[in-house]
């Protein structure tokens, strides 16, 4: 009997402890805590972009010309050299322009000597003929012989000057102070007037030319970005102006971009990259700092809050841009990861060791 109501007693407390548990609410799950620092990725509107390739060259550009004929004799700078203004380029012979300077004031030597003997007998005849000594006819002879002596001076002047001239022609000199991007004659070249030598374009004011592809040039007028990357640097264009014509077999129109003042490694007849902004597009980038390679697999350590979970995950980055590479492919926005790879590294090793 004491045996069967001590049954029933157990079965009346167990039935009030499952009573008493149905009625209390479930137990709420804690997320795990990461065990390094994380940083949550979140996708940033950035401007949405096209790279092209692009000329530097300078605003202020000039092509020498031949001013006269003649044989190539040196040539004292190449392309890519820098020169100053008035720095010699290249010299020509002049055998015939020296030739030509020394008739010239050979002729002028007569010509002066000439007048000198024609100025006294004019003076003379002036004295005779206020004294009535010669006729007027004679007076007007000597005359016009002085006037004509003058004259032919005057000629045998300006023929030097012009024969010095040419002379001064036979060597070609840089107009301002840049580098020489073209060279069109090597020594031994004849040219004659007219004919291109040398190119030289300034260093002190660049912009960068390029095609730009017809579909983007209506966005590219309209908002006016233009990037140049010059190392790990990009550098906002100036002036940018899509030109009305169409470039000849590209299928493209012309862009025109000027470069700030005073920029550094940067010289007409480069190459540079341009990041043309068409549009805005939502990117996603994480801190080069951030970013562990493994041989040739680049990635990063992401940390799940729902499970505790790490894992190393394999991405396709982009560009790098003040210390952020762009995030291609491997990454959704709101996913955590480890700030510094080797933290999260050493971390993984430990749980391994441990197990």
């Amino acid at each position: 009997m004491t045996s069967r109501r001590a049954s029933l007693g157990v079965l009346a407390l167990l039935g009030l402890v499952g009573a008493c548990s149905s009625a209390a609410p479930p137990a709420t799950v804690t997320s795990p805590v990461a065990p390094f620092d994380v940083l949550t990725i979140t996708s940033t509107p950035s401007g949405d972009e096209r790279l092209l390739d692009g000329r530097v060259e300078g605003v202020d550009q000039a092509t020498i010309a031949a001013q006269t004929s003649g044989e190539v004799a040196a040539v004292s700078k190449e392309i890519g050299d820098r020169v100053s203004a008035g720095d010699i380029v290249l010299r020509l012979r002049g055998t015939q322009q020296r030739s030509g300077l020394q008739q010239a004031e050979a002729a002028l030597h007569a010509a002066e000597a000439r007048e000198v003997e024609v100025q006294a007998r004019f003076a003379r005849m002036s004295t005779l003929f206020e004294r009535k000594v010669i006729a007027k006819a004679t007076f007007d002879d000597a005359l016009a012989q002085r006037e004509a002596a003058v004259a032919q001076a005057v000629t045998a002047r300006a023929a030097v000057t012009a024969a010095r001239e040419t002379l001064s022609y036979t060597t070609a000199a840089a107009p301002f102070a840049g580098v020489v991007t073209d060279r069109y004659v090597r020594v031994g070249s004849i040219v004659a007037p007219g004919m291109p030598l040398f190119a030289v374009s300034a260093t002190d004011r660049l912009r960068v030319v390029t095609d730009v592809p017809e579909e983007f040039a209506n966005a590219v007028r309209a908002r006016g970005e233009v990037l140049i990357q010059h190392g790990a640097e990009r550098i906002a264009g100036r002036n940018v102006l899509v030109q009305p014509r169409t470039g000849e077999g590209t299928g493209g129109v012309g862009l025109r971009v000027d470069l700030p003042e005073n920029v550094k490694d940067l010289q007409p007849g480069m190459i540079v990259k341009l990041a043309v902004v068409t549009g805005v597009a939502e990117r996603l980038a994480v801190p080069v700092s951030s970013v562990a390679t493994r041989g040739e697999v680049t990635g990063v350590y992401v940390f799940d809050p729902a499970s505790g979970r790490i894992a190393f995950r394999q991405l396709r980055l982009g560009r790098v841009v003040a210390f952020q590479a762009e995030v291609l492919a491997g990454l959704t926005s709101g996913e955590q990861i480890a700030a510094d790879p080797v933290v999260a590294m050493r971390y993984l090793a430990q749980l391994r060791g441990a197990r």
